[in-house]
């Protein structure tokens, strides 16, 4: 049934996986097999810690990266998108801002795409912002999407937003690319999750 399904693809931390070939290659086999059936995936990353790239199908992913509106979080979030470019080279990520305004988070995606256009040639996408609210707090103790369970709360109005905008880029992509091909920044069947 259509829905939200949670999945835990290894026991093991992928920079423990990646001197083992078979070990990420079969990893990459359960990446494709559950895909098929799968709209989108979210991946959640710890960039920092693990080297997610050892798995193909992250480095053909889309990429989000979440910051906040406090100093230090923004300065770690533009470090990570130098850091994939470093790693990936130029193309496009999605900026998400949490704890923020709909203000707040245009500010900081703004001065981040400015930079990042100037300093690295690259693309910064707005993806919205995740506001503070005691509703998706208590969705969360009652293990119910926020969605579902406050279907009027600024949560869900913002995830449902966010949804929109991943679904529209990726719309666009496939429009540009209908065969499905891989070209520059063109959007593969894996979504991923950087997470500062």
């Amino acid at each position: 049934s259509p829905g939200i399904r949670w999945c835990q693809l290894s026991h093991a931390p992928l920079h423990e996986l990646a001197p083992h070939p078979k070990a990420i290659q079969q990893l990459s086999a359960a990446f494709k097999t559950l895909s098929e059936k799968s709209n989108v995936w979210l991946v959640d990353i710890d960039h920092e810690q693990d080297p997610p790239f050892a798995l193909p199908e992250l480095s053909n992913a889309e990429l989000i990266v979440l910051t906040s509106c406090q100093t230090a979080s923004i300065k770690r979030a533009y470090a990570m998108i130098k850091s994939l470019y470093t790693q990936l080279g130029r193309r496009s990520i999605h900026l998400l801002v949490y704890a923020a305004t709909a203000e707040q988070a245009a500010v900081v995606q703004r001065n981040m795409a400015k930079a990042a256009s100037e300093f690295l040639t690259m693309t910064v996408l707005p993806l919205g912002n995740l506001p503070v609210d005691e509703d998706l707090a208590r969705a969360m103790q009652m293990k119910r999407s926020v969605i579902e369970a406050f279907p009027r709360s600024s949560s869900s109005s913002a995830f449902k937003k966010i949804a929109a905008k991943l679904l529209q880029y990726n719309t666009s992509n496939r429009v540009a690319n209908p065969r499905g091909k891989q070209a520059g920044n063109m959007t593969p069947p894996v979504k991923g999750l950087a997470n500062v």
